[in-house]
């Protein structure tokens, strides 16, 4: 919990136990206004919401709120069915790159969904708001159009993380990675020991996605640089196949030896089993995680570090993506009311219980993490750098040595055919450069 009281009502509720029922919070009969919020469905933190907001509820007795969490094979077209509807009052936004305009370098590509909504003016401008201020700064910073905010951000994920087995690391006499040179160190040890180092989950291709994801983010440390390979790339002024860009794939290679030999046909789930069941000594895994290892294995001794790919120790830091947000259709017939939710929502004591009880990374700092979340905790600085995947802006005429991230994890061995990291870049810059000519 947070180290400021919760409100005694608050804290009360989650003392007790609340269920997700149906799509609503709480009924309101009599209130003067109702409000409708429709989010995706997230057990944890529709608990948490649901839990928020009776509270809020008692606090605005003239207002009632209707929350609808939707399946994720349904979400899509409920959502854009309701909007059209006029029968959403708050929703959720949109991250990552299509949260913000495409740079001018990046040609034939259309504007997001999202951002052509926020030019025909279908969301409401929150810039201004007090409540935005209490969120880590360079997370609005980071979903900001034109100096221009129109989305409260929930949670964060960190990708680049490495979970480690602390019983392994001391049985084995190791001690947590700084540098590139001591994490292979560790790799050594640990597979002379005859333990695995690290799981992975090859045949779904995406999680050997976060240690290319890992590298990058390392090797390429700030916003600054990693928006300059972005540019430069689309300026055809920089490739694929440089020294410097090999040298992030020959590290994923590096890694790659010390996976379970087998992991091109191990799938997420079967790699998360291996980690938690104390078969591999690391997985390179999200924050979100964490809760699943724990669920799996409730003894498992864990601990948690950034992916440490660049020789400099400062560089290896956690990078991420900002989780769903809310935002307010400009349809709506309650925009005092909805603001006035979030508001609620955004108060530091009621923002503290629902990251507790949603057990999720907080997006504002100085948030206590749910117990889950411990393993993590040491190497959160309370910063926010986005993940390279959330700069980089792929093109879609390209091929699939590019990927979505441009590093080409998945047509490397033993994931793909191709024979270490040259060849594996040359074989994207070929890609990249088909796309740009397109």
């Amino acid at each position: 919990m947070s180290k400021r009281s919760l409100p005694i009502a608050l804290a009360a509720i989650l003392l007790g136990s609340v269920t997700v029922a149906g799509c609503s919070s709480s009924s309101g009969e009599g209130a003067a206004e109702k409000i409708n919020v429709v989010l995706h469905d997230n057990p944890p933190t529709n608990k948490a919401l649901i839990t928020m907001t009776k509270v809020f509820e008692k606090e605005n007795p003239s207002i009632t709120v209707k929350i609808s969490f939707i399946p994720i094979a349904d979400w899509a077209a409920t959502r854009t069915a309701r909007l059209s509807a006029k029968q959403v009052d708050i929703t959720e936004g949109v991250t990552g790159p299509g949260a913000t305009p495409l740079p001018d370098y990046v040609k034939g590509a259309p504007q997001s969904v999202w951002m052509k909504g926020v030019e025909a003016g279908n969301w409401v401008d929150l810039s201004g708001q007090k409540m935005l201020d209490n969120f880590i700064p360079t997370v609005i910073a980071a979903l900001k159009i034109e100096g221009k905010s129109y989305q409260v951000p929930t949670s964060l994920n960190y990708v680049n993380g490495v979970f480690y087995n602390k019983e392994i690391f001391a049985k084995v006499g190791v001690e947590v990675p700084k540098t590139w040179g001591s994490f292979k160190t560790v790799l050594a040890k640990i597979k002379a020991a005859k333990i695995i180092p690290i799981s992975a989950g090859g045949k779904d291709n995406w999680p050997v996605g976060l240690i290319a994801i890992g590298a990058a983010q390392s090797l390429y440390p700030t916003l600054a640089e990693q928006q300059a390979l972005d540019k430069g790339l689309w300026a055809n002024t920089v490739k694929l196949n440089d020294e410097k860009n090999v040298q992030v794939v020959d590290r994923v290679n590096t890694i790659y030896q010390y996976i379970d030999p087998s992991f091109a046909g191990v799938d997420y789930s079967t790699a998360q089993g291996q980690f938690a069941s104390g078969q591999a000594a690391m997985t390179v895994d999200g924050t979100w995680a964490a809760s699943q290892f724990l669920a799996t294995n409730p003894a498992l001794k864990m601990g948690f570090f950034p992916l440490p790919v660049s020789d400099t120790a400062a560089d290896n830091r956690l990078g991420g993506k900002i989780d769903f947000t809310f935002v307010v259709p400009s349809a709506t017939k309650h925009k005092a009311a909805a603001i006035k939710w979030l508001d609620f929502f955004s108060q530091k004591s009621n923002y503290a219980a629902f990251a507790t009880a949603g057990g999720i990374i907080p997006a504002q700092a100085d948030v206590a993490l749910s117990p889950a979340l411990e393993s993590v905790k040491p190497s959160l600085t309370g910063e926010f750098d986005l993940a390279w995947d959330q700069v980089f802006h792929s093109n879609a005429n390209a091929g699939s040595n590019v990927g979505p991230v441009g590093f080409n994890y998945s047509g490397l061995s033993p994931v793909g055919a191709l024979k270490g990291a040259q060849a594996a870049q040359d074989a994207a810059q070929t890609d990249w450069a088909a796309g740009l000519a397109k």
